[in-house]
């Protein structure tokens, strides 16, 4: 349900992200204190310094894609090769490159840097993935970030795209 508010909540504007939230998780089944939950977390992110560099993005007529789909194909060992579906959460341009940013609604205690840097270790593979996704389609990605729904903490993922870029 929180990604789908943040789909098509407007980032300009918060002003509606509560009948939002309420609407979509009424559909999702959520009762009234989940959909609080939705609010609060859609709120601190539209409230993070991270989205507000999108905002400026948006506003100055740069690129911005939400909940884009990503196919690529992938060989597991012995297993044939499969098609891994995914989402980008969160595609803005900015003038040096794209900014790929992937929502997180995990609990978390504090924003420590041993707590960074393990939510690091568990999505830095998947974040490079969808950039390396990008890549081969000739999109420049200069960050990667993961956004802490429930906090509106950006941390930053290191790129090896970067530099080759």
């Amino acid at each position: 349900a929180f990604h789908e508010v943040m789909e098509h909540v407007d980032l300009i504007s918060s002003a509606q992200a509560e009948l939002l939230a309420r609407r979509t998780g009424a559909c999702h089944g959520l009762n009234p204190a989940e959909a609080d939950q939705i609010t609060e977390m859609v709120c601190c992110c539209l409230d993070s310094t991270l989205l507000k560099r999108a905002r400026i993005a948006l506003e100055s007529g740069m690129g911005m894609w939400r909940e884009l789909p990503v196919v690529r194909p992938q060989n597991h060992g012995d297993v044939p090769l499969v098609a891994v579906e995914a989402k980008i959460d969160l595609l803005f341009e900015e003038e040096n490159g794209w900014v790929l940013v992937d929502y997180k609604t995990d609990q978390v205690d504090g924003t420590s840097p041993a707590a960074e840097d393990a939510l690091r270790a568990r999505y830095s593979a998947q974040l490079q993935e969808y950039g390396s996704a990008l890549a081969d389609l000739g999109i420049r990605v200069h960050s990667l970030y993961l956004l802490l729904a429930r906090t509106g903490t950006a941390i930053e993922i290191e790129s090896p795209l970067r530099d080759a870029s």
